[in-house]
């Protein structure tokens, strides 16, 4: 998913002194010091190349023009092609690529969750609706849902009793129709839809549907062929010239990848030049970006599996070109991707929010494991990190708990890379609960990411289960994907106790107020979670908690304590196969609410959910919040033992919270 488009208004919780143009001036040059030299030279490279093309339309069409000429004659199929991995049929799958056929004929198709209408027979007419919001635009231009479509054609998705229900060629000539409408109404180079990143999408839609029809031909199947032959050389002489390099991240390895599999399908002079480029870029890369634990360093589990596709498609293409090159500089970091997967993930088996995550728009980690068995052999082994009790990733600073059904995913390392914040949300230790399949503890996700409130709302600190005092975030937002101060955590401890774990970390906002937390799983099962807030002065405090979907919050008595350890409130979390049981201790006593929110699973998604948030409206430092909780009821009996003999070392020596 792209990251361009954004408008570039500033959002930040603290109001600047001066404001407007200086405070806006101020906010730029704290993101700008973070980008290297040799990235903001690409930058203004990537601006001045689009102010050409705004005064000369057709430059950038009459280069690859040029190139085209002198490059395709030479240029052949590969006669030993690459296989694409198609997901394996079975029922639902089919249910669903049937179903979004079936629309498609009547002119309805389904993106990014929002049901969209067009006239039959006039596909791309969708863009003359004002509504669109540009990541939809976007991936549009990715052609998924072709893709989606041609796996109809595959002669062994159906049962014998139901392939008369449906008209194969009538499959493919929409398929043809739709693709020379797009290349009739967007031609090379035209901004809509022509941005690299687009481009190397459109290459692996494309690839799939060719080698669909390679292998089960139809009438006029071979025109279709030769029609994406000579637009996936376009694209691949598009992406030669237009490298993302001023993004970097995610959408340059897209790139390289987007060529790595056009290198595999072709061979001739240019195939050549695009190995080139692939030898001398893509283990820079590599190693830049793939953090020796296995995590993609942009720190968002959605962008690591799709990354993660992007490289095995890369493998899975150059595997018939320089196999030799392939396992040497590709088999190591994928498998590593592929370990760091598997040990992140929830029972459900899929990725937790944090950054810019949802839920159905990277390849799911199933088949991601499927790929990479299938490219690495018995080399391939992550199934053994999805049942492991504990799993540290110290490079990208998640760790996941286990114990008696119970899964806790914490993030308590940096917000993202410095250089490239795009997708960074102020989610610092914040964690995510499981249990049993069931996703109990969850942080927001993301609606969108047009620049606007919900975007706001997804990446600010309220919107994830970690503590804030007087509003202040952990990242400086402003416009959909930028970023000007950070604050990372000054600090992050694991530490392994007689009965369970601890983890944990702190940092401190700009007036100076610290803030502690650590995370504990017990073997029996029971989490808490230790909040320690020092400062000077009163302040505004807020630790929410978000829970998961069909999951009620009830409040129970509050209970006082003497001595000034502050009060007790109990709380009980109902939902149709668990319930959760739970205390919140404080001192000074403060608030507990239960708010209503939303949760975003998906792009364009909105499930109604319920916060339970401990506030205190103008609390004297030090604060100390404890929270616990667990399915097992009978864990929570000594609580009160335990609060009254912790509370007043920690509120003498909050740094005790870590030890």
């Amino acid at each position: 998913m792209s990251a361009s488009g954004c408008s570039e208004e500033l959002v930040w919780s603290e109001k600047r002194d001066g404001g407007g143009w200086k405070a806006s001036l101020v906010v730029l040059s704290q993101t700008l010091i973070h980008i290297p030299f040799k990235q903001l030279l690409a930058l203004i490279r990537h601006r001045l190349k689009k102010q050409r093309s705004r005064l000369f339309p057709s430059y950038e069409a009459r280069r690859i023009q040029k190139r085209f000429v002198h490059d395709w004659p030479l240029a052949r199929r590969r006669i030993n092609q690459p296989e694409i991995f198609i997901s394996p049929s079975n029922p639902e799958r089919l249910a669903c690529l049937l179903a979004a056929w079936r629309d498609l004929q009547n002119g309805k198709i389904t993106v990014l969750n929002r049901i969209e209408t067009f006239p039959p027979g006039s596909f791309w007419s969708l863009f003359e609706q004002r509504n669109l919001p540009p990541l939809v635009i976007e991936t549009l231009h990715y052609h998924q849902v072709l893709a989606d479509c041609a796996e109809l054609l595959h002669a062994g998705a159906w049962p014998n009793d139901r392939e008369e229900f449906l008209d194969r060629q009538g499959v493919l000539d929409a398929i043809q129709e739709i693709i020379r409408s797009w290349r009739e109404r967007f031609p090379v180079g035209s901004n809509a839809g022509w941005t690299a990143f687009a481009a190397a999408w459109r290459v692996g839609s494309w690839l799939k549907i060719d080698q669909i029809l390679s292998m089960w031909p139809l009438k006029n199947s071979e025109n279709l062929r030769g029609m994406l032959a000579v637009a996936l050389f376009e694209q691949g002489l598009f992406i030669e010239r237009n490298l993302e390099s001023h993004l970097g991240g995610n959408h340059l390895l897209n790139n390289l990848c987007g060529l790595a599999q056009l290198a595999g399908y072709f061979e001739g002079p240019a195939s050549e030049r695009w190995m080139k480029i692939l030898r001398r870029d893509l283990p820079v890369q590599l190693k830049k970006q793939i953090l020796p634990d296995g995590g993609h360093y942009e720190l968002s589990p959605m962008y690591h599996c799709l990354v993660m596709s992007d490289l095995l498609s890369a493998a899975e293409s150059l595997r018939t070109v320089d196999a030799g090159w392939v396992e040497e500089h590709l088999h190591e970091p994928v498998q590593r991707m592929g370990g760091f997967l598997a040990a992140v993930l929830h029972d459900d088996g899929d990725i937790p929010f944090f950054n810019d995550a949802v839920l159905g728009q990277a390849p799911s980690p199933m088949e991601l494991f499927q790929r990479l068995e299938k490219l690495a052999g018995s080399e391939a082994d992550p199934a053994g990190e999805k049942v492991a009790a504990l799993n540290v990733l110290t490079h990208s600073g998640f760790v996941r708990l286990k114990a008696r059904g119970l899964t806790v995913i914490i993030d308590q390392g940096r917000l993202g890379p410095d250089e490239l914040m795009g997708h960074v949300h102020s989610d610092a230790l914040s964690f995510e609960v499981s249990f049993k399949h069931q996703r109990v503890l969850v942080n927001r996700g993301v609606y969108e990411y047009t620049s606007g409130p919900r975007r706001n709302e997804a990446r600010s600190i309220r919107s994830h289960n970690t503590p804030c005092v007087d509003d202040c975030e952990q990242a400086e937002i402003w416009s959909s994907f930028r970023v000007g101060q950070r604050r990372h955590l000054d600090e992050h401890f694991f530490i392994e106790t007689g009965d369970g774990w601890r983890a944990g970390g702190g940092w401190r906002t700009p007036g100076g107020v610290s803030i502690q937390r650590s995370i504990i799983l017990t073997g029996q099962g029971r989490l808490e979670v230790w909040d320690s807030i020092k400062g000077e002065g009163s302040h505004s405090i807020s630790i929410p908690f978000h829970w998961g979907p069909s999951l009620e919050v009830r409040l129970c008595s509050q209970s006082p304590f003497t001595h000034g350890l502050g009060a007790c409130r109990e709380w009980v979390i109902h939902g149709q196969d668990v319930n959760f049981y739970g205390k919140t201790y404080s001192h000074p006593p403060g608030e507990l609410l239960v708010e209503p929110t939303t949760w975003w699973p998906g792009f364009y998604r909105e499930e109604r959910i319920e916060r339970l948030k401990f506030h205190q409206k103008s609390a004297a430092l030090p604060v100390l919040v404890w929270t616990v909780f667990s399915p097992f009821p009978e864990l929570l009996a000594e609580t009160d033992e335990i609060w009254k003999d912790q509370a007043h070392k920690l509120l003498n020596d909050p740094a005790l919270v870590r030890k």
